[in-house]
């Protein structure tokens, strides 16, 4: 309910200030992808331009040219586990491979034999036995 009065308020007086910044970043973080368009420059995945090293990347690119928290970084995670037949570049079958070998020294240094994490429970409710599928 507040958003109908929140947002005319946005639009009208914040976002007219800060329009030269937003389209800065637009400019910044643009980039035309063949046979797709201009997209972000971060769902391109390229970790030279905006890799972190600490969220396992195998660049480090400025600090203000990184995503916020090894957001970019995460992202291919994810859309790895969702595509799991999708082949990254070399840049990031390189992060991978970061993570791959982080995994397993950690696993070394804990003595864990079985070569997998240990199971964990799932963020939501820690009773979330018979709540059924919440996708």
């Amino acid at each position: 309910m507040a958003s109908i009065f929140l947002t005319p308020y946005l639009l009208l007086f914040i976002v007219p200030k800060r329009v030269d910044d937003i389209l800065q970043y637009i400019a910044d973080f643009t980039v035309n992808v063949e046979g797709v368009g201009h997209v972000c420059s971060f769902s391109t995945f390229n970790f030279q331009e905006h890799g972190n090293t600490h969220y396992g990347s195998p660049y480090s690119a400025p600090r203000n040219r990184r995503s916020s928290q090894g957001k970019m970084e995460k992202s291919l995670l994810s859309f790895q586990s969702s595509y799991p037949s999708w082949e990254p570049n070399a840049q990031g079958k390189q992060f991978l491979l970061n993570l791959r070998t982080f995994k397993e020294k950690k696993l070394s240094v804990h003595g864990n034999r079985h070569g997998s994490s240990p199971p964990r429970m799932w963020r939501g409710s820690p009773n979330m036995a018979g709540n059924g599928d919440r996708n």
